[in-house]
């Protein structure tokens, strides 16, 4: 497929710097098993200069793809408890309608999940009425 055609498939992740290996290779399993692009939105308030280097440069053997690094605001967060298991980076996701309204369908995905097919099965599920 000629890149000008590819599908853009967009994949939401919330994470902070603890969690950026674990989903540097989740976003590796969705390149090593697509033939889309991939437009990654990280949502995130802490994963420093250096870590987002190197997770580029870990998926440096693939051309489908853009990382886009989109920052929440600490301020966002007001009221949003820190649990001991769910930490505020868990609330991210709710911020998506707001921080990419360009962006109308999507994937979100936990940082710990593996794909092991085409990103583009999940995308393509229809949510007509939903």
């Amino acid at each position: 497929m000629a890149k000008e055609n590819m599908k853009h498939i967009p994949v939401f992740y919330s994470s902070n710097e603890n969690y950026a290996p674990p989903l540097t290779v989740s976003m590796y399993s969705i390149l090593a098993n697509t033939s889309h692009h991939v437009d990654f939105y990280i949502m995130e308030n802490d994963i420093t200069p250096e870590t987002k280097q190197k997770m580029q440069e870990s998926l440096k053997d693939f051309d489908n793809f853009s990382l886009n690094f989109v920052r929440v605001n600490d301020g966002d967060l007001e009221g949003c408890p820190n649990l001991l298991w769910f930490t505020k980076c868990t609330y991210f996701r709710y911020f998506m309608p707001g921080l990419c309204p360009h962006v109308k369908k999507a994937v979100y995905l936990d940082v710990d999940i593996i794909l092991k097919s085409d990103i583009e099965e999940l995308f393509s599920i229809d949510l007509d009425g939903f």
